[in-house]
């Protein structure tokens, strides 16, 4: 999968953590990466001791290096929102059957 990046970048602080935003990395600057909330986690049944958000890393050159989950509230009050996702994409599983399966 290719990401199309548009370099001018505005960064904001704090709102609400939604699908499709788009997270700056500004701590490693030699290995610029873009951070793609791909979805927010409630805390189900104690599994989770917070919110969480799920994120796709991303290249400077478009290429997928990665995943993460982050504090709901740390990434809200500390990550610099750069962009918007203008469509997200879905995926459909489809799941091998008995007969799929490699032999030994």
């Amino acid at each position: 999968m290719k990401v199309k990046i548009d370099p001018r970048i505005y960064p904001t602080r704090g709102g609400e953590v939604l699908e499709g935003n788009v997270y700056g990395n500004n701590r490693a600057p030699a290995f610029r990466d873009f951070r793609i909330c791909v979805g927010v986690v409630d805390k189900v049944n104690g599994r989770h001791p917070w919110n969480c958000v799920v994120f796709i890393h991303v290249d400077a050159q478009g290429n997928v290096v990665g995943a993460s989950r982050q504090p709901y509230n740390y990434v809200k009050d500390h990550w610099d929102l750069i962009g918007r996702v203008k469509k997200m994409p879905s995926m459909k599983i489809e799941w091998l059957q008995e007969g799929d399966r490699r032999k030994p």
